[in-house]
């Protein structure tokens, strides 16, 4: 906040791209007051460039009136990865995807994002109980949350008798590369969900909490909740994983949107001057 303050002492406009989940529970893009000096936050960017209607209908609620404009212009960052991109390492990433995709045996495969903080009950022992259930009819990819890295072993030696799975290739291999393969997407509350949604991947949610974040997806049916027990879950990753692309969320930024979206930050900015 200090250095956009910053920029606006020396009128240079700031736009901040989204990178992780928003919406009406997150405390720094919903519900703020009306400006009380002039039409404008000291604090907060010019332009908040967003991934869907929905983080932009959020912002519009307090924004809408003010100087403080959203930009729906999708996740940028997707479109590199594929194949022929000219960016390093996508390639190789693609590749080493690839190659996990084949050793899966033909089965479906789950992608497990895993998150900090939670205690084993709620997250790590009931993994353990669905994978013993289900590794012989599903693949499971077990991917670490990054503040987990130190913890790698530990979690391994966790899992270990739960069948077969995936945890190192799963979690250094780029997220993005992984969702071109993956089947279904499992988590407790991880926004993994929405660059899920984005890659045509639909999600399983644990957690009435994370369905509280993405009731939007769920709405949609890229994603859907279940509380139950190990059989509960593998039920619905099976039936999710066959809506695979079927319902391909729509937040992508084409080349031509993106084009867009300059041209009107440069004609916002130009009239504000």
């Amino acid at each position: 906040m200090a250095f956009v303050l910053a920029c606006r002492k020396n009128a240079v406009p700031v736009i901040e791209v989204q990178h992780g989940v928003q919406g009406e529970m997150h405390p720094a893009y919903a519900a703020w007051p009306s400006p009380q000096d002039g039409n404008a936050h000291m604090l907060l960017p010019d332009f908040f460039w967003v991934w869907s209607e929905w983080e932009a209908s959020v912002i519009g609620r307090w924004a809408s009136g003010t100087s403080h404009h959203t930009i729906i212009g999708g996740n940028p960052w997707n479109e590199i990865w594929s194949d022929g991109s000219r960016w390093g390492g996508v390639g190789e990433a693609l590749l080493s995807a690839r190659t996990l995709k084949d050793r899966s045996k033909g089965k479906p495969i789950v992608l497990v994002t895993l998150q900090y903080g939670f205690a084993p009950e709620q997250q790590l022992l009931p993994l353990a109980q669905l994978m013993r259930l289900a590794s012989s009819e599903m693949a499971f990819w077990v991917r670490l949350h990054p503040s987990m890295h130190m913890r790698r072993a530990e979690i391994r030696e966790l899992l270990a008798s739960s069948g077969e799975f995936e945890l190192d290739y799963a979690t250094d291999i780029p997220l993005p590369a992984l969702l071109q393969y993956a089947d279904v997407h499992l988590t407790h509350s991880s926004s993994s969900v929405i660059e899920a949604a984005q890659a045509g991947v639909p999600s399983v949610l644990t957690a009435t909490y994370g369905a509280e974040i993405f009731y939007p997806l769920l709405e949609s049916g890229v994603a859907r909740l279940e509380t139950g027990n190990a059989q509960a879950v593998a039920s619905a990753l099976i039936n999710m994983a066959a809506q695979r692309h079927s319902r391909r969320s729509n937040v992508y930024g084409s080349n031509e949107q993106l084009k867009k979206c300059f041209q009107f930050i440069y004609s916002t900015n130009q009239s504000n001057n």
